[in-house]
């Protein structure tokens, strides 16, 4: 089962500072690009490092800035590296 983790981070605050944006957007680009993922990108930067990515208008998962690492989107599975 996929795992929609947008109710989770509804009620989160959402980072402003705007060179906390900036290191966060880095790392993600870094890890788009290492997926081979492209299109339309929509993110919301979240204070505690995760970020809400949507492709195409659709969403896509989770990414913890802090790792480097993709949430796994699925019940039991672990993160890719």
């Amino acid at each position: 089962m996929k795992i929609n983790y947008t109710n989770y981070l509804r009620d989160k605050p959402q980072e402003t500072d705007p060179s906390k944006l900036a290191a966060m957007k880095a790392a993600l680009i870094r890890a788009l690009r290492k997926k081979g993922l492209h299109g339309h990108i929509s993110c919301v930067y979240y204070i505690d490092g995760h970020v809400k990515v949507s492709i195409d208008g659709e969403y896509y998962s989770v990414f913890d800035s802090n790792t480097g690492r993709f949430f796994s989107g699925y019940v039991g599975d672990l993160a890719d590296k």
